[in-house]
């Protein structure tokens, strides 16, 4: 049986702990019920709550320009650091391949780090298998 002893506190045992964490617990609620209640209260007097600015289309262009932006290097620096590999692959001629290997790789590396999956796949996203197949990476 393990017990615990805090550093600044060594007297505490599991019913003052218990008590403690109560404590904070109804705490935490009333902290919530007054803000929820203050809310409401400068909403009826008609305040503004928020940031308008953050609200107009010029403020979402602004915003959705850097991420578009950021997305596009992104992807650029990934092609430029795949590109070599899935350029052997094509010369040994292992054209539709080339996204098999890449998922296998990909599966042993997220085995390793427990990362999130991400697929390989020989059409772009959205297109049928009546087009020219393509390698492209789709989540």
């Amino acid at each position: 049986m393990w017990k615990f002893v805090a550093c600044d506190f060594p007297e505490a045992n599991e019913f003052t702990l218990h008590i403690f964490s109560a404590v904070a617990q109804h705490e935490r609620k009333m902290i919530s019920e007054r803000t929820r209640a203050a809310l409401q209260a400068a909403k009826a007097r008609g305040v503004t709550l928020g940031n308008p600015q953050n609200l107009t289309r010029e403020a979402a262009e602004k915003g959705r320009k850097p991420g578009i932006q950021a997305r596009v290097s992104k992807a650029d620096d990934f092609s430029s650091q795949r590109y070599p590999e899935i350029k052997h692959c094509l010369e040994q001629g292992m054209s539709l391949n080339v996204a098999k290997k890449f998922n296998m790789e990909e599966v042993r590396r997220l085995a390793s780090t427990g990362a999130s999956r991400t697929m390989w796949s020989t059409l772009p996203p959205g297109r049928s298998s009546t087009h020219r197949p393509r390698l492209s990476k789709c989540r």
